[in-house]
């Protein structure tokens, strides 16, 4: 287990091809959320107390709510809940 500091370990360079990886799906994922809920997000960000805070947070939002409602993301996310709802609560 000695090693010299500096030293480049062959397995070191394996294991950093995992880290990239876990990079990337954890970038798709912010993606696919923002996509999923943008509109959701601005909704909640324009609910907020009037200030300088819902400022900052609608600013932040509007872009994201602008890109989930031109890939129509928002359409499928609601879908989903409508219908996951009526099956949970157990409508008919």
């Amino acid at each position: 287990m000695n090693r010299e500091i500096g030293t480049e370990d062959a397995g070191m360079a394996a294991r950093g091809a995992p880290v990239r990886r876990a990079i990337f799906f954890v970038g798709v994922f912010y993606v696919v959320m923002v996509l999923l809920n943008g509109v959701s997000m601005q909704e909640s960000a324009s609910l907020t107390e009037y200030g300088w805070r819902r400022d900052a947070l609608c600013g932040i939002n509007r872009p994201f709510a602008a890109l989930s409602r031109a890939s129509r993301a928002h359409v499928l996310r609601q879908r989903l809940c409508e219908s996951a709802g009526r099956w949970l609560n157990g409508a008919k």
